[in-house]
Formats: structure tokens, C-alpha cells, sequence
């Protein structure tokens, strides 16, 4: 019975070595862990072979074969795996004459740092051209508030934020021609560069489209202005994402409107979306109809929709995210509504294109500097107010006494100076002298009035043809000088040097005949209670007519 349990035994143990001799291999992962993290685009692996005479091993990353390696050992083995730009799965199936192993499979989670995108922004705008025909109101202000809007979104969509800021006196074409440069030289691949241009556009006679920067000769638009051409130039260099938002249009005043401007005309459009990297353009009109401003938005239609949508309005899922296609419907929806369908604005996206993000809502404003860069090229693009200074002599009436005892005409001479507070009201100070002349019973008297004292203006109309009306108290000085003829006194005496408060009016018009000079032709009066020598008091006037000359700064 021994001999025949032993025998027994015997065969079974034989039986099992043959069968673990004829087993698939087993395979397991030894490095990376499960759970563990990686970085970059490649991962290798460590997977440890058990059984006889291994032949192969197929790697999976996310149950798809990537690799077939055919040198494979009992053992310790390594292989370099490519991994996508996610969490994945990676599994090794090891496979000898007796079959394949059951996979090893380990899951790991992508832990690369994510690189945000810089913005690189130029923006110009301008409303105060050298040529007053051309002026607008709200280009410039138009292109500083594009500018804040973007930079709330530093540190938190986009890594920085960088602006060149160009408006009216600064929006010289050769500063926006540097800022087209700028913007291809600094943005790289990952990054996007947005070009915004505000202010006005015209076609030449063969239907080129220009922009007109500050200093713009209407005849000589190739050699003064922007092409479109410049712009398609840089948009088919810049290597990242590139928008374009124009409001760019055609005079008011040469197209006989006020206050309007004309679209960017179509063809020029499809040119810049056509351009080999392919550019989102985003223009404020049709080919056909004028993009407007107000007062009461306090920009031109398509910015203020811009700038609402940038800041969030545009978020219409709720995602907290802004993006092309919303940016777009928004923008579309509110100049249409705020236009009273008067201005309908056009986007168009390249088809090769996808839609992306391009701010997210609820940002946190306290931004540090360290991640917005402000060129410091520009100031305030609201156009400073002017400093106004003017100088006008004339003739004037004089009330104290007949007209027909006045020998000649009184002369009257006035300076004032004021600045203006906004577009419409200023303060300063106004000085006005009146000399005259006088019979009076065969005496000759030499009458002087001065007044000195501050004043208020109000202005209304055009930057270069304006109305503008003064009131003012201040100090009245009334001197008498006469020359007793009777007396042969032979010499003007000193008789009365009265002081006392005054008040002063006047109303007129300026023409400017350059940015910084005109003419102007007013009506005026000075007022005053004074008493002469013989204690009479009197109330003397000067109402009077005077053309000058008038300086804006």
C-alpha cells in the first residue's frame, strides 16, 4: 500500500510540473503604482514575466494597442509608453506558446501644470482727428474700455495680459504700425492676440479700405493711413489665435451724416478671415449701413455690447465662461436692441476654427501688476478738455452817457481764459476795458471802465464750429479824466476813480480754423452802480460787438 500512495504521488507532482511547464505566462506591474500620476507625453513602464520561454508584449493605453514588443525575458522588463494629455489606463498582455497572460493594469492621472495662454491686445481709437470734419465722440474711449475689459481677465483665463493702447494724438500711423509688429512678434502658438480699431475708414477709388489714423490726408491715403493690407499682413504672421474687432468707418460729415460710422466693407472682411492662420473678425455693421453712438450709452452701439458681453452678459448657459459663438449672439442681439435695428453687426469665423473661451465671469479684480502690462505710449483716452484762451477787440456803446456826446467810436478790448470742466461747461476768468471820449459842456472827458472778475461758459455745437456764451461778476473800475477847456486848465485831471461790483455778458461764435486756432465774433456788456464826482450815481454800460482771435488747447 506504501509503494502504491508513493507511486501516486509521484504522478500527480509529476503532472502539475508539467502543467505550470505548458501554462500561459503571468505578468504583472511593477512601476508605475496604480493611482499614480505622470507628467509630460511618455511614461515608462516596469512589468515583471513569470513562466517558461515568454515571446511577446502588447501594451494598451485605454484598451488600444499601442506597442508589440517581441524581445521580451523572464523577468523584469521596460517599455517607453506614449500617453495622451489625460487620466488613462495602461495594461501589458504578455503571450508565450501556451497562450497569453491575463492583462496587468494600472490607472494613472495626468498631473501637468496647465500653461495659460498670454492675451496680447492692440487697441486704438480715435475721436479728435487734426481734421475737425472727421471728429467723433466716442472712438477713443471706445478702445480704453475694450482694453479694461480684457485686463480683469489677467491671472485668471490668460496668464498676462498685454495692451498698447493707442488714442487720438498717440494713434499716429506709424505708432499703429509699430503696435501690428508688436502684436505678430509677441504672440506665440498658445496665445491669442486681438486687434480692436475704432474711429474712421474710407474706400479709395479702386476700393481699398484704410483706416485713417490722427493725422489722415484724405489725399493721400496710401502714404498717411493704415492699408487693410498691413493688417491681413500681420494677421497671416501672428502664430496664435488672432480676433479682430472693427469700427472702423467712413465720415459723417463727407457722407453728409453726423455722428455715424460706415462698415468695413465686406471685401475686406472675407480677406482677413481668409488669411492662412484664419482670423475671427468681429466688425459693428453691415457693408451698408452706418455704426452709431449716443450720449446715453456713452460709447458707439458695438463696443458698449462688446464690453457688457466681455464682462459677463455674454454668458448665456450659466458656464461662467465667455465664449466666440456667445460673444457673438450677444453682441448681435444687443446692437440690435440698443439701435432700434438700425445696425446690425456681422461675425465670421473661419471654418477651421473651433469656438473657444475667450474671458470667464466673476473674475477677481484685485490683479496683481506683475501679470498686466500697460503700454505707457498713451493717456487718458478721453480727449482732454480744452484749455481755452481768447483775445477780442472791438467797438461798444457806452451807457452812462448820450451817444451823441460820445467824440468817435469807444474802443473796447477783452482777454479771457478758462478751462473746460467737460465738453460743455468751463470756468475762467474774463477782462474787459472800454475807452472812450466825451463832450460835456465844452469840457473834454477821458472815460475808462475795467472789469475783472471770474466767469462761466457754456458750449454747443461742433468742435469746430461752436457757440459759446460767458456771465461773470467780479470788480468795476470806472475812471474819469477831464480837461477843462473853459478853465484853460490845458491838461486831463483825475476827477473820479470809482470801484465797485460789476457783473459781465456775452454770447458769440467760433470758427476754428486749425485744432488749435479760430476766430470768433461776439456781443458783450458790462454793467455797473458807481457814483460820480458830484455825488450822482450813475450806471454805466458797455454793450459792445468784438471780433478776436481764440486759442484750444
Amino acid at each position: 500500500m506504501n509503494i502504491k500512495y508513493l507511486i501516486l504521488s509521484v504522478f500527480i507532482l509529476t503532472s502539475i510540473v508539467a502543467y505550470g511547464q505548458e501554462a500561459p505566462p503571468k505578468v504583472t506591474i511593477v512601476q508605475p503604482h496604480n493611482g499614480a500620476t505622470f507628467n509630460g507625453e511618455q511614461v515608462t513602464i516596469v512589468y515583471e514575466v513569470s513562466g517558461t520561454e515568454p515571446k511577446s508584449a502588447k501594451i494598451f493605453v485605454d484598451d488600444r494597442a499601442q506597442q508589440l514588443l517581441t524581445e521580451v525575458t523572464t523577468g523584469e522588463n521596460s517599455a517607453t509608453v506614449d500617453v495622451p494629455q489625460k487620466d488613462c489606463k495602461i495594461s501589458v498582455v504578455v503571450q508565450n506558446a501556451h497562450g497569453a497572460s491575463e492583462p496587468a493594469a494600472v490607472n494613472l492621472k495626468r498631473n501637468e501644470q496647465i500653461f495659460k495662454p498670454s492675451l496680447y491686445v492692440l487697441a486704438v481709437g480715435i475721436s479728435n482727428y487734426d481734421n475737425p470734419d472727421l471728429r467723433l465722440r466716442y472712438p477713443a474711449k471706445d478702445a480704453s474700455d475694450f482694453a479694461q475689459a480684457l485686463i480683469r481677465q489677467a491671472g485668471q483665463l490668460y496668464e498676462s495680459v498685454d495692451v498698447k493702447l493707442f488714442t487720438d494724438r498717440r494713434a499716429t500711423a506709424e505708432n499703429i504700425h509699430d503696435g501690428l509688429d508688436w502684436l505678430q512678434k509677441q504672440t506665440t502658438s498658445r496665445d491669442i492676440a486681438m486687434l480692436f480699431m475704432a474711429g474712421h475708414g474710407i474706400n479709395n477709388n479702386v476700393g481699398d479700405f484704410y483706416y485713417l489714423p490722427v493725422g489722415a490726408d484724405m489725399e493721400r491715403l496710401s502714404a498717411t493711413c493704415v492699408s487693410y493690407r498691413d493688417i491681413k499682413a500681420t494677421i497671416d504672421a501672428v502664430a496664435g489665435k488672432m480676433l479682430v474687432f472693427m469700427d472702423a468707418c467712413h465720415s459723417g460729415n463727407v457722407l453728409g451724416g453726423n455722428q455715424q460710422r460706415a462698415a468695413m466693407v465686406s471685401q475686406a472682411v472675407n480677406d482677413l478671415t481668409n488669411a492662412d492662420n484664419g482670423a475671427v473678425v468681429f466688425t459693428s455693421s453691415t457693408g451698408r449701413q452706418f455704426s452709431l453712438e449716443n450720449s446715453e450709452w456713452n460709447n458707439g452701439a458695438f463696443t458698449k455690447a462688446l464690453v457688457e458681453g466681455l464682462n459677463g452678459k455674454a454668458d448665456l448657459f450659466g458656464l461662467e465662461v465667455i465664449t466666440v459663438k456667445t460673444l457673438e449672439a450677444y453682441v448681435a442681439n444687443r446692437v440690435k436692441e440698443l439701435t432700434g435695428g438700425q445696425q446690425a453687426p456681422t461675425t465670421i469665423v473661419p471654418g477651421s476654427v473651433p469656438d473657444f473661451p475667450l474671458a470667464i465671469v466673476n473674475v477677481n479684480i484685485e490683479i496683481s501688476n506683475s501679470v498686466i502690462n500697460i503700454n505707457d505710449n498713451t493717456k487718458s483716452p478721453v480727449r482732454r478738455p480744452p484749455v481755452y484762451l481768447a483775445v477780442y477787440a472791438g467797438m461798444s456803446g457806452y451807457g452812462s452817457v448820450s451817444i451823441a456826446d460820445v467824440k468817435g467810436t469807444p474802443g473796447i478790448l477783452r482777454a479771457e481764459a478758462a478751462f473746460f470742466l467737460n465738453q460743455r461747461i468751463a470756468a475762467g476768468l474774463v477782462f474787459n476795458t472800454l475807452k472812450c471820449e466825451i463832450d460835456s459842456d465844452g469840457d473834454k472827458i477821458k472815460e475808462t471802465v475795467t472789469f475783472l472778475g471770474p466767469a462761466l461758459y457754456g458750449r454747443f455745437g461742433s468742435d469746430r464750429l461752436f457757440f459759446i456764451a460767458g456771465a461773470g461778476g467780479g470788480m468795476l473800475k470806472w475812471k474819469i479824466a477831464t480837461d477843462k477847456i473853459n478853465n484853460d486848465v490845458g491838461a486831463y485831471q483825475n476827477n473820479t476813480d470809482n470801484t465797485s461790483a460789476g457783473c459781465f455778458v456775452s454770447a458769440g461764435a467760433n470758427y476754428m480754423l486749425t485744432p488749435n486756432l479760430g476766430i470768433g465774433l461776439n456781443i458783450q456788456s458790462v454793467l455797473g452802480a458807481i457814483t460820480d464826482e458830484n455825488n450822482v450815481k450813475r450806471s454805466p454800460a458797455a454793450p459792445g460787438c468784438t471780433l478776436g482771435i481764440n486759442f484750444m488747447f
